[in-house]
């Protein structure tokens, strides 16, 4: 399993000079320490194979793991890894890749459809308007605000979800 860990800690359970000093400079937290032991667990059991996953972030009652991977490896068969690590976190888990923008939005809010993205000009600056149908809205894992600051966070463009 590739993570933000080296697997000797992941294993160990002990972190090395190294990735004491990532988690020092907040380049990883402890969220992703244990998602990545939860991983290794799960990989251990043949839940998961080849899994990578770059950050695991905490935004309300949601944990969003970034990857530049396959998405559909962490998420498993019929979703049963996501259920496993949400069971074990105790919070909603999201799995978005992060390789393009489009895709990073369509995992975030999926099983909701995106129906637009519009780039808005402002003042301030520009901003991406990311459109979802009043009747998805009920889709959304969990509240608007919430799912726009995990774009934000993900992304390095100012997002707003807008149901219509």
């Amino acid at each position: 399993m590739k993570g933000p860990l080296c697997e000797e800690c992941i294993k160990s359970g002990v972190l090395c000079e190294e990735c004491s000093k990532k988690l020092e400079n907040k380049e990883i937290s402890e969220l992703d320490i244990e998602v990545a032991r939860l991983l290794y667990k799960l990989e251990k059991r043949d839940l998961v194979r080849g899994a990578s996953f770059e950050r695991a972030h905490l935004i309300g009652n949601l944990i969003v793991i970034s990857t530049k991977g396959r998405v559909g490896t962490l998420v498993g068969k019929g979703g049963r890894v996501v259920r496993l690590l949400s069971h074990e976190l105790n919070k909603k888990v999201r799995v978005v890749s992060v390789s393009n923008m489009k895709s990073m939005l369509a995992d975030l809010i999926s099983p909701a459809k995106i129906q637009g993205i519009n780039i808005v000009y402002k003042p301030s600056g520009e901003q991406t308007k990311v459109i979802i149908s009043h009747e998805d809205k009920y889709k959304l894992i969990a509240p608007r605000e919430t799912l726009e600051k995990a774009a934000n966070l993900l992304s390095d463009r100012t997002i707003v979800l807008e149901v219509k």
